[in-house]
């Protein structure tokens, strides 16, 4: 706490001792603005405090006390494979306790969480604001936990989803620390879901439309950053796709401070943006082409002008560009052996960028690639197929790993083959499949240690 800026610790006599948990570690949970908001959200009601905790620390942030001493529970989970540690927590806890959790692993399959959660609040935490001010003035009147779990879910029951973000001031970081990724960044969220929607992204089609926060609604989530703070870094799925975005760039500018943009939405490095691109000064550059031919583009539902990428790569490596991060999926439906050898081929032209530039600059650049396999995910159009075999991945992945590895400055990461099924597991897995799955303490040793473990995550992943 002592390297933070921006801490809320309220009184704790005479209020509702609330712990918000992240099942993840804290550099992590304080990149989250989901753990921001909702800290910001209940420490702001009368006679509720809200003190954080995180899986690398066995006590609060705020004062060091342990999570018993904590009425109110609330996970807030954006990543399914952090639902063991959730499960591991909530079993150790002792006494009566409201246990809540949201985020979109909870929305994606909410039957994971259902036997040991009392109140699941699906989708984002704008649409149960209200609700969430309903259960805490239960809470200070007195109520019994029981009539505060039924009268919450049957509110919860009733929610109509939004649909719109009018009106509502964005997610915005309002904890300051420099044990995180974004540690000079004033992170804010301008826009949820995408114009997009790819057949296997789970937070597009979760979302549902595209859903823009308002302009003079992003720039109060910009008012009373610190000075040491340099940049505002602009989040969501497709943050150039803001009906706005030339006035909140200008905007961050005029203010003194440096746009960033967490990563770019492929089919908005275009023309038009390359002007706003260059504003932010941009020294980094995260795109995902997730494929690298026309037939993958249809079928994914995800296309893109190659020739018109590589020349807009080529103009920004020119204006100071020097670090590129490229993301991949292989194992898609439909995929063929032509299709990885077009993305070793992306990724060789891509380099061939760098050199052509360093021949100026004296500066060949650096590209990371993250290949990442196929997970079926919940509420996509590709929910019901099955991620590849363990052998079609492995060679797979032998196979690009051999074709990269005597490419200069080319660092090339794969997704762990175990982290694929266990993901899809956890996706489909029924109420009956959550002790079975979220009991081993280590996973991963029990996939291979334990034959019954392993069986049910096979029969989830290849089912029929």
């Amino acid at each position: 706490m002592q390297r933070e800026t921006g801490t809320i610790k309220k009184n704790w006599a005479k209020s509702v001792k609330t712990a918000l948990v992240f099942p993840n570690n804290y550099s992590v949970a304080m990149s989250s603005l989901s753990f921001q908001r909702l800290y910001e959200l209940i420490n702001g009601l009368s006679g509720v405090l809200c003190d954080r905790f995180t899986l690398d620390r066995g006590k609060s942030i705020e004062r060091d006390f342990p999570l018993s001493d904590y009425d109110v529970i609330i996970f807030t989970v954006p990543f399914i494979m952090d639902a063991p540690n959730v499960f591991k927590i909530a079993r150790e806890i002792n006494g009566e306790k409201l246990l809540c959790a949201g985020g979109i692993a909870v929305t994606a399959n909410r039957r994971i969480f259902e036997g040991y959660v009392n109140i699941i609040f699906p989708h984002s935490i704008e649409e149960h604001t209200a609700v969430i001010y309903k259960m805490f003035e239960l809470l200070k009147m007195g109520a019994k936990i029981s009539e505060v779990i039924e009268h919450i879910n049957q509110a919860i029951e009733k929610q109509e989803r939004l649909r719109d973000l009018n009106g509502i001031i964005p997610p915005h970081t309002v904890v300051y620390t420099d044990r995180t990724e974004f540690s000079n960044t004033h992170l804010v969220e301008i826009a949820r879901g995408c114009v997009g929607r790819c057949r296997f992204c789970l937070s597009s089609h979760l979302e549902g439309r595209f859903k823009p926060f308002q302009y003079e609604y992003i720039m109060k989530a910009t008012e009373g950053i610190p000075q040491k703070i340099h940049t505002v870094g602009l989040v969501g799925d497709a943050v150039l796709s803001h009906p706005d975005i030339d006035e909140i760039v200008n905007s961050i500018i005029q203010k003194g401070k440096r746009p960033a943009f967490a990563s770019i939405r492929i089919q908005d490095l275009n023309h038009r943006n390359y002007d706003l691109i260059i504003k932010s000064d941009i020294k980094t550059l995260t795109i995902a082409p997730e494929v690298a031919t026309d037939r993958m583009m249809e079928i994914v539902n995800k296309k893109y002008d190659r020739d018109l990428l590589l020349d807009i790569l080529k103009r920004l490596i020119s204006r100071g560009l020097t670090n590129l991060k490229l993301y991949f999926i292989i194992g898609l439906p439909s995929e063929r052996m032509e299709d990885i050898e077009a993305m070793i081929q992306f990724i060789t032209l891509t380099k061939g960028l760098f050199i052509e530039s360093s021949r100026k600059k004296g500066f060949a650049g650096r590209i990371r690639v993250s290949i990442n396999n196929f997970v079926p995910s919940p509420f996509t159009p590709f929910a019901e197929h099955q991620p590849d075999s363990i052998e079609r991945i492995e060679s797979r992945q032998s196979f690009i790993r051999e074709k990269t590895k005597g490419i200069p400055n080319i660092q090339v990461s794969f997704m762990d083959i175990f982290d694929t099924l266990y993901q899809t597991a956890l996706f489909r897995a029924e109420r009956e499949d959550a002790l079975p799955l979220l009991s081993p303490e280590n996973p991963r040793r029990a996939f291979k240690a334990d034959p019954d473990f392993r069986a049910r995550i096979m029969r989830l992943c290849y089912k029929g």
